[in-house]
């Protein structure tokens, strides 16, 4: 299965690249693939056949592989978030949506007497149907939070559609020749007037793609190198895997490797399964009323900024005035500084971590609780079901996909301790236990700017984490059948 998945990829992708290109090369004037290559490369070429692939025929091929790709993700986003496969933009009205927000746009201005500007009116039209379809949206999905029979919201999507397309034609009948000329050809779906200034709207989400995923990448390098910034990437020597020996070979590598295995495992033993079980508990909380109460209450920890909490942290473990040390003195104990020792450290930063994410970690839990089919509880209460065998039959391998998934991405950030709560409550008394692999990279790389020393710490780091996701992946895959990929 997997070859067989993997063989179709590489056979669409094929498709896709020859399909781009002989849109570019074929229309009304074909061009020969040399001409095109020379067109694109700034090569010599006609200055004719050069407008006509740069400006008109690359636009409309860029913006059909975008629109296809993007209508296919959406396609798939809708049919998961609202557990059907019909449930397409189509279908739900999202498109209908899109279409009087262009009607609103362009038949609808020019009767209040609103014009502008050749470039306002091209962004107008892609913003308009933008809003016209996250409006329409938005009201589906309000209603789905109310009814949740999918059946029902299908065909409420349909009867919106209809209405929409009304009121669509409404705007048809009123507006004047020119305008409706324009939204036509606009339904028509023709990407044949695409120009460049259409296409910038896509420039921030590409450029932030580029600027901060990509263009790090060229930095990498500095790891195998001896980075001196006065000499630059290129220009400092090369001397291979020197800060890798020098890291694994260092006396504070086992230590550090220690504790940040150590937090993550007790991270991952007692703040995974028990967001699991308070999404298991309110789901079987017939209150609704005290579902919200405890929601709200769980939930408000999230908020508070790590800054905050570590300051709380050391604020109720003080030996004097902590709120902890004043019960334990109350009761006849002595007062600990439990945050200068080594042996009640960890226990800290695990129960204030169970504190804050808790109740944000149960949410996609709860979501995943929705998609189960009540008629499945519905048959094991006839069948003489108790509420425990209901949750262990029915519930958890209704749930047992996401539940994979989450540990999955789980053990994909084990070697990625929090930096920030862990050094906020570190201290000289307590570094044997609290000193981590993301502490020890600032120290060194940032205090100390030993940059290409830090760099390579931070891909060792990186390259365990990716080879536990692989390793993971694969042994859910063959055992449960149920993967990121």
């Amino acid at each position: 299965m997997k070859s067989r998945t993997t063989i179709l990829f590489i056979l669409f992708t094929a498709a896709v690249a020859v399909l781009f290109a002989a849109d570019i090369a074929v229309g009304s004037v074909s061009i020969p693939i040399r001409d095109v290559w020379a067109a694109l490369t700034g090569g010599e070429c006609d200055p004719t056949t050069a407008r006509i692939i740069r400006d008109i025929r690359l636009m409309k091929a860029v913006v059909a592989l975008v629109a296809g790709a993007a209508l296919a993700v959406s396609g798939l986003q809708m049919q998961t978030l609202f557990r059907n496969p019909l449930a397409g933009p189509y279908v739900l009205g999202v498109s209908s949506g899109a279409s009087l927000g262009v009607a609103l746009f362009i038949l609808g201005a020019p009767m209040l007497g609103l014009t502008g500007h050749a470039w306002l009116s091209s962004l107008g039209v892609a913003g308009a149907a933008w809003i016209g379809a996250a409006a329409t949206l938005a009201l589906v999905a309000a209603i789905s939070t109310r009814i949740k029979d999918i059946m029902v919201i299908l065909i409420l999507g349909i009867m919106m559609s209809s209405g929409v397309s009304a009121i669509v034609q409404i705007l048809q009948y009123l507006s004047a020749e020119e305008a409706l000329k324009s939204f036509v050809v606009w339904t028509m779906g023709s990407l044949g007037d695409v120009t460049a200034t259409q296409l910038a709207l896509l420039l921030p989400a590409v450029a932030y793609l580029i600027i901060f995923h990509y263009i790090p990448l060229y930095g990498v390098q500095i790891a195998f190198r001896d980075y001196r910034p006065r000499n630059g990437f290129l220009g400092s020597t090369w001397v291979g895997l020197k800060h890798f020996k020098y890291f694994l070979h260092s006396p504070q590598f086992p230590q550090l490797m220690r504790n940040t295995v150590l937090l993550s495992l007790y991270s991952l033993i007692f703040t995974f399964p028990l967001p699991i079980l308070l999404a298991l508990l309110l789901n079987e909380c017939g209150s609704v009323g005290y579902k919200k109460f405890v929601q709200n209450v769980t939930y408000a920890p999230h908020f508070i900024s790590t800054v905050v909490l570590c300051g709380m942290v050391i604020a109720f473990t003080a030996p004097d005035t902590g709120i902890i040390n004043s019960l334990v003195v109350l009761l006849g104990g002595k007062s600990v500084d439990y945050m200068t020792q080594e042996s009640s450290w960890r226990a800290i930063y695990v129960i204030s971590d169970i504190w804050k994410n808790t109740g944000w970690s149960s949410i996609i839990y709860l979501a995943a609780l929705t998609s189960i089919d009540p008629s499945l509880y519905e048959a094991a209460i006839v069948d003489g079901a108790n509420r425990m065998q209901q949750t262990w039959h029915i519930t958890l391998p209704g749930i047992r996909s996401t539940i994979v998934i989450m540990f999955i991405l789980q053990l994909g950030r084990m070697m990625n301790v929090g930096f920030e709560k862990v050094y906020l409550l570190q201290n000289d008394l307590n570094l044997g236990v609290s000193e981590v692999i993301s502490t020890y990279l600032y120290k060194k790389g940032i205090v100390n700017a030993n940059y290409s020393y830090s760099t390579a710490i931070g891909l060792f780091n990186s390259v365990i984490n990716f080879s536990l996701i692989l390793i993971s992946n694969t042994v859910s895959r063959k055992v449960g059948e149920v993967s990121l990929w």
